[in-house]
């Protein structure tokens, strides 16, 4: 009987242990807070003190034992932890996890990110619902423990997308507040309302210059009728404080002429009305004008923003309503992650939804291993370094490879500096002297030197035909391998020719001969070159050979020289 009630205690400890184990792990892994962990221990004490317990007094005979100690201490220690819980002594800590960022302000979270060092990924996108610079996303859930959390991706709202597509629909008939509803819901921003005499009922869309598909900052026209005769003389309201587009539209609505100045102003939105010549209650009517001035928002002066943290920056950003772009680009001055420049200077006076660009530095950039000339110059114009090509010739590196850089890699490419690349020409070609040699040869040297050889038959002379002349580029030039070279070659010795030709080859116009004769002329007087001119006669019929003519039948001709011939008109 001993050995059972020993085995069945051994076994209780057992689950016990295992439990507190369990109690454990589930502490590290989750994010239950010590307090918590130490409840589900205390509470599994409980539960062990009672089976021990019980045990104990099932076996009567046995006196007080380790299990009974036991059983004792863990009952005393969940007693002292729930008392000091209860009566606020016990502070115990708590893990911290994850917020939850939806509708944050970037620039709260980004320094909640720094106090944990959690890199923060910045994406922005449109939303119609949150404001500009809120979080509406995240890539981590909110709640997970923060020790498992190295980088965050925020998705931030850039506002609405004003370059978004709506379908406009044909408005006609609509009454001016159910346009003023449409325009807000569907954030357009280019609405021009004009009022026009008219008999309809007050204040209906009459006129609409487009409607369909189009974007929501595209221009629209909308003309709403107006009969001048309900006109009356009206007490004027306090506009000020009203968006521009209420306070004209009120005006308009009572046809009431108005022009506007715009200021900067440091109390009153931009687009809101900071003042009106007439004042509220002044009887006013469509022969009066009120001077409206409208806000430009506060007068914003530049800081010097290279002196700042993109922290600082995107705080003074959005502070101020200003929109922003950030580029990055390698400095060997400025260091990795601050700016290099703006394209604002500081005290410049800027107004509110002013975009501001910024380019950070993405530190010192360094020379890289490249394998042919095309990847350098793709890095190069990334990069916008500058690179000068410089060719030579080289024995092995093949034409067009590269030999060498003036950096070697790993060195810092300074701002401004040149990188000069040397190209391989390939192997230095020295040009052999073509004069005197016949076709046939210089075809094969030009084949064995690599060189493009290109022939042209030049005049006749004493020189055998098919023989060079004349090259061009001279002999001991060094060349680069496919090198162009023109040859030009020797018609060989002129032949003379007696010139014969029977009047059937003669037409019946002036342009009818021309015909005949070259064509005749270049089949059996080749090399020859022969001028047709025409001249008038007094008897003599057209197409005929002039009598004057310098050349006639039975004249000596020879090729490479040029004869001129008479022809009738």
């Amino acid at each position: 009987m001993k050995k059972k009630v020993a085995y069945v205690f051994m076994a209780i400890m057992i689950i016990a242990l295992g439990t507190y184990l369990y109690s454990g792990f589930t502490y590290a892994m989750t994010q239950v807070n010590v307090y918590q962990l130490l409840l589900q221990i205390g509470g599994i004490g409980i539960i062990t003190f009672s089976i021990i317990f019980a045990m104990f007094f099932y076996n009567r005979k046995n006196k007080i034992s380790i299990s009974h100690s036991l059983s004792s201490f863990l009952l005393t220690i969940f007693l002292i932890i729930s008392s000091c819980n209860y009566l606020n002594v016990l502070s115990l800590p708590v893990r911290d996890t994850l917020p939850n960022f939806y509708n944050m302000n970037i620039q709260d979270a980004k320094e909640w990110a720094d106090n944990f060092e959690i890199e923060i990924i910045e994406q922005y996108e449109n939303s119609d619902v949150i404001e500009k610079y809120h979080v509406f996303g995240q890539s981590v859930n909110a709640g997970t423990l923060i020790d498992d959390v190295k980088t965050l991706e925020l998705i931030i709202s850039d506002g609405p997308n004003y370059d978004k597509s709506i379908v406009i629909p044909q408005m006609l008939g609509w009454t001016l507040d159910e346009v003023k509803e449409f325009i807000k819901e569907n954030f357009l921003t280019h609405v021009n309302i004009t009022f026009q005499h008219s008999e309809e009922e007050q204040y209906i869309v009459i006129e609409q210059d487009r409607y369909g598909k189009m974007f929501r900052r595209d221009e629209i026209n909308l003309n709403f009728s107006l009969n001048e005769n309900m006109l009356k003389d009206i007490a004027m309201i306090d506009l000020t404080n009203q968006s521009e587009f209420e306070a004209t539209l009120w005006l308009m609505m009572n046809g009431i002429p108005y022009t506007i100045t715009r200021d900067f102003s440091s109390s009153v939105d931009r687009d809101f009305v900071i003042s009106q010549s007439i004042k509220a209650s002044e009887i006013v009517n469509k022969d009066s004008n009120v001077e409206l001035v409208i806000s430009k928002g506060k007068e914003i002066v530049v800081p010097n923003l290279t002196k700042m943290s993109v922290k600082e920056v995107t705080q003074w950003i959005i502070d101020n309503n200003l929109d922003i772009t950030f580029t990055d680009a390698y400095d060997d001055t400025v260091d990795l992650g601050s700016i290099i420049r703006a394209n604002y200077q500081e005290n410049d006076v800027i107004e509110e939804g002013t975009l501001i660009e910024i380019v950070t530095s993405k530190g010192q950039l360094k020379m890289e291993s490249f394998n042919s000339l095309r990847e350098f110059k793709s890095w190069a114009e990334l990069y916008n370094v500058k690179y000068k090509e410089v060719r030579e010739f080289h024995n092995t590196i093949q034409r067009g490879n590269i030999i060498s850089f003036s950096h070697k890699v790993g060195d810092i490419i300074k701002n401004g500096e040149t990188i000069t690349v040397t190209i391989s020409k390939g192997k230095a070609v020295t040009v052999p002297n073509f004069k005197g040699k016949t076709k046939s040869k210089i075809v094969s040297e030009c084949n064995q030197l690599n060189l493009s050889c290109s022939f042209s038959y030049g005049s006749y002379g004493s020189v055998a035909k098919d023989t060079a002349t004349s090259q061009s580029v001279s002999s001991g030039s060094v060349v680069e391998i496919g090198t162009a070279i023109q040859i030009v070659l020797s018609k060989g010795p002129a032949k003379t020719y007696t010139l014969y030709f029977s009047n059937a080859l003669l037409g019946n116009s002036y342009n009818s001969t021309v015909s005949s004769l070259s064509s005749y002329f270049s089949k059996n007087y080749p090399g020859v070159n022969f001028k047709f001119v025409a001249k008038s006669h007094a008897s003599l019929a057209p197409g005929n050979i002039h009598e004057d003519s310098p050349t006639k039948p039975g004249a000596t001709v020879q090729q490479g020289k040029t004869y001129t011939i008479y022809v009738v008109k």
